[in-house]
């Protein structure tokens, strides 16, 4: 097994998650060397607060 070290490395293994729950479970995955897991765990972060603002930019307030 080798531990991954590199953005290369670690792009050639994202493109085989295509859904959030195969990222995360590739955040816990022990073969990411701790600057690697450090890197992905901060872009799965602003992914999420991207989604988060988006879904409140398309939520406009009720008119009663």
């Amino acid at each position: 097994m080798q531990v991954i070290h590199s953005d290369a490395a670690l792009q050639r293994l994202l493109t085989r998650f295509n859904d959030p729950e195969g990222w995360s479970n590739l955040a816990k995955n022990q073969y990411l060397s701790t600057s690697m897991n450090k890197k992905f765990g901060n872009v799965l972060y602003r992914i999420g607060k991207i989604i988060r603002k988006q879904i409140q930019l398309r939520m406009k307030p009720a008119l009663i």
